[in-house]
């Protein structure tokens, strides 16, 4: 997911977002359209192939997840399939069934499709996300919750927009932490300590939390001492600098490529107010934000 997805699952707008399931009988083909938002697929029984374009298509296992939060358009299809005939896959969706009974001749899918928004890990998520089957603990955890968020789908909001919050942390954790765990270079290769390696995709996908030493060591089950020394030693800075280069990393891109309002960007990368915003990224950047967004518009 080299591509958003931290608002892609979490700043989640819950009337926007889509969870739902689809039994095809083959051979079928769906077109999912380009657009502001991030999709994910579980091959729940049969088969199906990826494709970006002709050139580009990767076979889809039954037990297999994918997720692509790019936005880009894509298609899903049977073997057999006549692509150019596809229809659009998430006006079919219906409610996921908890233990949907197997169909002769068809493929079963569980679909889900959330608003996105800024680019906050360029270096650890590709563009796309596959978890094989081999990969059950995984895959298998994903599969759960996307079916249950397709559970609640039709619940009331009280009760919906609070569960549907929760499932989406889930996901982008579970998806981040995947990620850095099968990434071979770089900050991934050097985290093989279970507990910092969750600690590390915790702070990617929540860097707006008001994060101290104390609360981080109890997310990782350490004691602050051990905690701050093993983080160091393992990702090579010390945990709150750490966080302040992703805030600031998250923060360069929204001022780069949105035109949302300064304060907001401050809320989403954990400060209280735009001024102390303001004050950080001039000591990172060496420049003010409105100045930084000025350059960006006329480069």
């Amino acid at each position: 997911m080299g591509a958003l997805l931290l608002d892609s699952l979490l700043d989640i707008r819950i009337g926007e977002a889509v969870f739902g399931m689809i039994i095809v009988e083959a051979p079928w083909a769906f077109r999912i359209r380009p657009g502001n938002y991030a999709t994910l697929y579980a091959m729940i029984a049969g088969s199906a192939t990826l494709a970006f374009d002709p050139a580009t298509s990767r076979a889809l296992e039954q037990g297999s997840v994918v997720s692509i939060v790019s936005g880009r358009e894509h298609t899903l299809s049977h073997a057999d399939g006549d692509v150019s005939r596809a229809t659009e896959l998430f006006d079919q969706l219906g409610p996921v069934e908890p233990d949907p009974t197997p169909r002769a001749g068809c493929d079963t899918i569980v679909a889900a499709r959330v608003p996105i928004g800024s680019n906050p890990l360029p270096d650890v998520l590709a563009e796309t996300i596959y978890v094989p089957p081999a990969q059950r603990a995984v895959a298998g955890r994903l599969d759960a919750v996307l079916r249950m968020a397709g559970q609640y789908h039709g619940a009331p909001a009280s009760i919906r927009e609070p569960v549907s919050r929760r499932i989406a942390e889930i996901l982008a954790i579970e998806l981040t932490e995947f990620s850095l765990n099968e990434s071979g270079s770089g900050l991934a290769s050097r985290i093989n300590d279970p507990r910092i390696r969750r600690t590390v995709a915790l702070l990617r996908v929540h860097p707006e939390r008001p994060w101290t030493l104390v609360r981080l060591a109890e997310e990782a089950c350490m004691s602050r001492s051990a905690f701050a020394a093993r983080f160091r030693e393992v990702v090579g800075r010390p945990p709150m600098a750490y966080l302040q280069s992703l805030r600031m990393e998250r923060a360069s891109d929204l001022v780069r490529d949105t035109s949302i309002p300064l304060y907001e960007i401050a809320n989403r990368v954990g400060y209280a107010s735009d001024t102390a915003f303001s004050k950080a990224f001039q000591r990172e950047f060496a420049q003010s934000p409105v100045r930084y967004r000025k350059a960006a518009i006329a480069s």
